[in-house]
């Protein structure tokens, strides 16, 4: 029998962040002017996004001419802005497997990307869990924003917390992993592979890494980097830290203006 509900949740992330849960929790509570930033695009009117969800996507370093794989790019955000970079060779697809999802995602690449661009733009609706059966070497960069626990909507009540147990973290887990073997094993050596999530929980973040990692080794060699000088410079303009993990790093609302949570980590497939 395990234990469930909203106790069982606050006493679980207590023992995670034992002298910051509650700074936390009402961080993500809290009305915060500052948690979403206007991202320009092409449409007259902005695309509002957290500031932490953007630095992530920019954290993946894509340059103009790169081939580019957002493997679970709904709503699309993070797909704005690495379409943003794309020059006149380069190449995105962005991937939903959700009909309904990839029908928004659909909706804001036509509304917030020049048509010239958005023909560059591939939206299809994969497996991102098989990717890897598919295609082998094939991208420069990969964005692995996988689903999660999503915590900050469980407390604004987006989700059945009274159904919370400590397993849900470790049943998702399964799926994160899975997708992450296959971007490394779509990502071109000398590529990189980002992996982010909005969880708190570490095992939806460091330990879904370690066990990738160490997978990984036994077939190619891999390499963690840090965010590059934009995103470090993006982060402090808007005051974002940077906590780091092992490995990886975290941005939590507390200590960063209300935005976040955001995890993710950046791996490079040796050349």
């Amino acid at each position: 029998m395990h234990v469930r509900g909203p106790d069982a949740f606050e006493s679980y992330y207590t023992e995670i962040f034992p002298d910051r849960w509650q700074q936390i929790r009402e961080a993500i509570l809290a009305d915060n002017d500052h948690r979403s930033v206007p991202l320009q695009t092409a449409s007259s009117a902005p695309y509002f996004m957290d500031a932490a969800s953007i630095l992530t996507a920019q954290a993946l370093d894509p340059c103009e001419d790169h081939a580019v794989l957002d493997m679970c790019a709904a709503p699309g955000g993070k797909t704005l802005v690495l379409a943003a970079t794309l020059g006149k060779h380069g190449s995105l697809v962005a991937n939903e497997r959700s009909a309904s999802r990839r029908s928004r995602l659909r909706k804001v690449i036509h509304e917030h990307v020049e048509a010239s661009v958005a023909q560059q733009i591939r939206v299809t609706s994969h497996d991102a869990r098989r990717w890897g059966l598919y295609e082998t070497d094939a991208y420069d960069r990969i964005l692995a924003d996988v689903p999660c626990s999503s915590e900050a909507h469980l407390l604004h009540g987006k989700g059945d917390l009274s159904q919370w147990t400590a397993r849900r973290s470790t049943r998702i887990a399964v799926d994160q992993y899975t997708i992450l073997r296959a971007a490394l094993q779509a990502v071109r050596p000398g590529g990189r592979v980002l992996y982010a999530t909005c969880a708190l929980s570490p095992a939806e973040n460091e330990l879904v890494l370690r066990k990738a990692m160490k997978k990984a080794s036994a077939v190619h060699t891999t390499r963690l980097l840090p965010p590059d000088t934009a995103a470090v410079e993006f982060a402090a303009k808007h005051a974002i830290q940077l906590e780091e993990r092992d490995p990886g790093y975290q941005i939590l609302p507390d200590r960063s203006r209300g935005t976040g949570p955001i995890y993710f980590c950046i791996i490079q497939k040796a050349p």
